[in-house]
């Protein structure tokens, strides 16, 4: 990750911002992960996304649904280059401990390639999970990665 801020500087910049502002609208129960191609250095602006899960101690609802999508207005007038490369979902911790039940559709959201949708269910891949499970950077908050489930 070290090499890829070096390269990029500005990328570090816009990473503080989105650690900063969840933290600022969701409060301090939650944690905040990267994960994927920014935590191998195997960034590459322009095409690499930028891949976070930010893991709630309790569903968004309503209101954390407008939160989301202020967030994403904000970053993109921050960022607009990596704000469209921006993926990031927001997991009510239940979600991780039952990956594979439904959900309520205000529980979580998303915000995945330009389009912020509800979340009904665990929304990762299992290479995904284990990805952050084995090489994630926590950001902000307690150390969930090991909560995340081997195998959906």
């Amino acid at each position: 990750m070290e090499s890829t801020f070096q390269e990029y500087p500005d990328l570090n910049e816009y990473i503080d911002e989105i650690t900063h502002r969840i933290d600022l609208r969701f409060g301090s129960k939650q944690s905040i992960i990267l994960y994927r191609d920014l935590t191998k250095d195997a960034f590459t602006k322009g095409e690499s996304s930028i891949n976070i899960a930010v893991v709630l101690g309790d569903r968004l609802g309503k209101g954390g649904h407008w939160s989301v999508g202020q967030l994403v207005k904000e970053l993109r007038e921050f960022n607009p280059d990596y704000t469209s490369k921006l993926n990031v979902y927001f997991i009510p911790d239940i979600m991780i401990e039952n990956p594979s039940l439904d959900y309520g559709h205000l529980d979580g959201a998303m915000y995945v390639e330009r389009m912020m949708k509800p979340l009904k269910r665990f929304p990762l891949s299992s290479a995904d999970s284990i990805d952050i499970r084995e090489a994630g950077k926590i950001l902000h908050g307690e150390d969930m990665q090991v909560r995340f489930p081997e195998a959906l």
